[in-house]
């Protein structure tokens, strides 16, 4: 075994150490630990990483959900998220036809209200 082996920890390395325009490097500024956990886990992997309007869109489909189940209208819901009614009643329609297919799977978890707005959408 060769004694002379040199890894790199946060003490001797340096965010120059990473390369330029690079997710580890990015992560180095704030903390060089950190980074050198990256490149450890998903080192040589070609790792997606969404564009922040996806992460967006994802916590907006989350809060028109949430303000359904409050029994609030598409339209209401429309004005606060600066959408068309249209199209927060597809991500509803969306919503409760996956609903639908998952209360089929199991017993039926939609109270009575839930029932009625899925049969006004539909």
């Amino acid at each position: 075994m060769n004694d002379r082996n040199i890894v790199a920890t946060p003490e001797n390395t340096g965010v120059e150490d990473f390369p330029e325009n690079s997710l580890p490097r990015f992560v180095a500024e704030y903390d060089i630990e950190l980074a050198l956990a990256v490149c450890s886990k998903f080192g040589g992997l070609e790792e997606y990483i969404p564009k922040r309007d996806t992460i967006d869109r994802v916590v907006t489909y989350r809060f028109i959900i949430s303000r359904v189940e409050k029994m609030e209208t598409a339209r209401t819901i429309a004005r606060s998220v600066n959408l068309g009614v249209s199209q927060v009643a597809r991500i509803i329609r969306r919503h409760l036809d996956n609903s639908k297919e998952v209360a089929l799977d199991c017993s039926s978890e939609h109270t009575p209200e839930m029932r009625v707005l899925l049969k006004k959408i539909k």
